[in-house]
């Protein structure tokens, strides 16, 4: 479905805005938001920021195990309306205006509203996919994991706002809209989770048989390095791992220049990734064609299954199972939060059910077919989140008109 443009625009002034409806507003940040240092109330919930989800309690979310401190004394307060920002992460869409009351972090900015602007259309705003950009060209650091944004240079953004009642109409035609996308998300998530359950029986109907031998890691698979010589001339997409075995993402090309310090190793078809920062949350993938050519930082281990031993499909099989989270999550140490490393020599001292070779083959063939399916509705959900964030960015930056699009009355709820 597409959606008429405004009639009349007018030039924002602002590079990443463009042309903006004639009866907007253009508005700097510090006309919208003061920065504060709350301190005075230790007893309410504390809230994180999340890229994906905005502001939200922190014990909603089972996956978030940053450790809390038991002095809260410098958690700061947040009010409905207040402006959260992830100072280290704010170039990737770490941000959200709060509709909650609670603490966080002494780290994050929080910044009170000294506007009559409405917070929900703020929040869309702010949140929008054409924002991290701009924060990244405001942000300082030698290296991507520290870059860090400045209040003082927020402030400074000019952002475009139109009257407060179409910011209303904006409101619930977006909230509407992303309701139906998010549902249709939810159900291929659901899909997926029910080609990893498949895979997982079939792994744990074999490895339960009476008699099986086990052989250790080390003996089934190997570690592979396959060293990457940059060239300046030469371009490189280094991937990374979703949690939960959910596979692989790209990130972009990269020049020699932009790649750091890291050591860098190939990827080949077949490969087992294993993340050595996030095992224990089950980040590990099995490489496709797709992903040849692709490379890995040193904080990635390679595997490859010992021919006559045992398959890379049935290893990366058996890690999706409660038994393969559980020696993932053995072999990860750490105390502070989600940095627990993978020790990679313990894990590959670790036992494991080694099966017959063709009980091994055909949990190979039900990989490969899972993993075909798998990818596909990956995809679908990646062309949903895609339209779901071009949809907010082009409402609330005024390049579709969408007023009179919802009833009244559901404006009025």
């Amino acid at each position: 479905m597409s959606f008429p443009p405004y009639a009349e625009y007018k030039d924002s002034g602002v590079a990443w805005l463009g042309g903006i409806p004639a009866h907007w507003r253009t508005i700097k940040a510090r006309r919208l938001f003061r920065l504060v240092k709350r301190r005075d109330q230790d007893d309410l919930p504390i809230l994180s920021v999340y890229r994906d989800y905005g502001i939200i309690e922190k014990s909603s979310r089972d996956d978030n195990n940053n450790k809390t401190p038991e002095d809260l004394s410098l958690y700061q307060s947040v009010n409905p309306g207040d402006l959260v920002i992830n100072k280290m992460k704010a170039w990737q869409g770490s941000l959200g205006v709060s509709s909650l009351n609670g603490i966080t972090s002494p780290d994050y900015a929080v910044f009170m509203p000294v506007h009559k602007d409405k917070p929900e259309f703020l929040n869309y705003l702010f949140r929008c996919k054409l924002l991290p950009p701009v924060f990244k060209t405001i942000s300082n650091g030698i290296r991507p994991d520290q870059w860090r944004i400045e209040p003082d240079k927020f402030l400074q953004l000019p952002f475009a706002l139109p009257p407060c009642d179409e910011q209303i109409q904006i409101v619930g035609f977006l909230d509407r809209e992303t309701a139906k996308i998010d549902a249709l998300i939810a159900e291929q998530q659901r899909l997926i989770d029910l080609l990893r359950e498949k895979i997982t029986s079939l792994v744990l109907s074999t490895v339960n048989i009476r008699g099986t031998k086990n052989a250790r890691l080390s003996e089934a698979s190997e570690l592979i390095f396959r060293p990457v010589i940059q060239t300046p001339e030469e371009l490189y997409v280094p991937i990374g791992l979703y949690n939960r075995g959910r596979g692989v993402f790209h990130k972009e090309a990269r020049e020699t220049a932009d790649m750091g310090d890291s050591e860098f190793f190939w990827v080949q078809a077949g490969d087992l990734i294993i993340s050595g920062q996030f095992a224990w949350e089950g980040a590990v993938a099995l490489a496709g064609d797709e992903d040849q050519g692709c490379v890995v930082s040193h904080r990635y281990h390679i595997l490859r299954g010992r021919p006559h031993v045992a398959l890379t499909e049935y290893i990366f099989a058996l890690f999706l199972t409660r038994h393969g989270e559980f020696i993932l999550n053995e072999n990860s140490r750490g105390a502070a939060g989600r940095n627990k490393p993978l020790n990679i020599g313990s894990l590959l001292n670790e036992k494991i059910p080694a099966i017959e070779l063709p009980v091994q083959e055909a949990i190979a063939v039900a990989v490969h077919k899972t993993k075909k399916l798998f990818d596909e509705i990956a995809s679908q959900v990646q062309l949903l989140q895609e339209r779901r964030s071009a949809l907010i960015s082009a409402a609330v930056t005024g390049k579709i008109d969408v007023r009179g699009l919802i009833p009244a009355a559901a404006e009025a709820a």
